[in-house]
């Protein structure tokens, strides 16, 4: 794939969540999908997010979404992105019974996700994710690493090196209460752990340099609303060396067995926002402003995948839009992305009434649903 001006055109869904046949069309701007609710408008954008995360937005398996009338016969989505005069299928899903088989192609070969978040890259906000900054630190943790991989996609695969080797690590150090130690082996997994979680960290280091930078214009942009400031740290970036973060992790051993998870490493990430002016953590902001803040961040990240050099243009869904924003919240945030080049899809009850303002192309589920068009497509 070759860099240029990157959309979404067009989705077609086979067996998949409540369609069993349909087909959307977007435009490079502005995309509202509106209706009822429970009438299929999140399940459009999950089937878009699982080309880029295995378990979709609402992290369950592949084999979980199969439209429920015929649960043997697999499930597929076609994705085709356009990039100026260039054209690309790409196609996931899992195949029929019995071989149930998880797949990812670009034009027919196939492909990584890693690949995928590269060239067009795509993130995501959804209602559970409107108060992020709280108590919930694999909340947090989650949306930071996926924020991150939006823009360095081998950061996605040092995480999945790291969090095996983690996992791994715990289940000898349970074992040990009942086998003898397997010293060799958790000094092996310990240094491969410290391995992943400097280039984790160098990563993040990158990401946070230029998010400071980009916040700042973003926040000047959009005056109107409350300035946050944000701090990270993460349990682990004090260690000058692979040597010295192993080390950590032999001195934990006995701690993690008896509490039966791991309690150091870069996964202890804590990320933090406080209103500006009276140092009001977020978590006790109204939820206007808590979601206002979280698109803010939506904005920040979007931009600089645009402005990435592997990558051409971005992509954002967000769900239910509208909730907990009054209308002008809601026309500033359009009018930034309008202006911006970034591809949105956004999900609502119903059209707002300054639509028109921002060549918002609106459309319902059921407009995209199909009744006799073949579109069984399988790799």
């Amino acid at each position: 794939m070759q860099s240029g001006s990157v959309s979404l055109s067009r989705l077609r869904l086979y067996n998949f969540r409540n369609y069993s046949k349909a087909e959307f069309s977007f435009q490079p701007g502005l995309n509202l999908i509106y209706g009822a609710n429970g009438s299929g408008k999140t399940n459009i954008i999950e089937a878009v997010s699982r080309f880029y995360d295995s378990g979709g937005i609402k992290a369950v398996p592949a084999g979980a979404v199969t439209n429920a009338a015929d649960r043997e016969a697999g499930w597929s989505a076609k994705m085709y992105v356009q990039s100026d005069d260039l054209h690309y299928a790409l196609q996931t899903g899992v195949t029929p019974y019995p071989e149930n088989r998880a797949f990812l192609t670009v034009d027919d070969k196939k492909a990584g996700r890693a690949g995928v978040r590269n060239f067009f890259p795509c993130l995501w906000l959804l209602q559970e994710d409107e108060r992020l900054f709280s108590d919930d630190r694999a909340k947090v943790r989650k949306f930071f690493n996926r924020a991150v991989a939006s823009l360095y996609p081998d950061y996605g695969a040092a995480c999945a090196d790291y969090d095996a080797a983690l996992r791994e690590r715990l289940k000898i150090l349970i074992a040990a209460r009942f086998f003898p130690h397997k010293d060799a082996q958790l000094h092996a997994l310990e240094q491969a752990i410290a391995e992943s979680a400097f280039e984790m960290m160098r990563y993040r280091r990158y990401f946070l340099q230029d998010f400071a930078l980009r916040y700042q214009a973003v926040a000047e942009i959009l005056p109107e609303e409350p300035k946050f400031i944000l701090s990270y740290h993460c349990l682990g970036e004090t260690c000058k060396d692979g040597v010295e973060f192993a080390e950590k992790l032999c001195e934990h051993r006995e701690i993690d067995a008896k509490a039966g998870r791991n309690l150091f490493g870069v996964h202890r990430v804590m990320w933090n926002a406080v209103r500006e002016k009276d140092k009001c953590e977020a978590l006790h902001c109204s939820a206007g402003e808590q979601k206002a803040l979280m698109l803010k961040i939506l904005c920040v990240i979007a931009d600089l995948c645009c402005q990435s050099a592997s990558a051409g243009g971005s992509l954002i869904l967000a769900d239910d839009f509208a909730s907990r924003l009054d209308e002008k919240r809601q026309a500033r945030f359009l009018s930034y992305f309008f202006h911006s080049g970034v591809q949105v899809i956004l999900t609502g009850t119903e059209i707002p009434a300054y639509a028109a303002r921002y060549d918002i192309q609106s459309f319902t589920p059921q407009s995209g649903v199909k009744e006799t068009q073949n579109l069984r497509l399988f790799a």
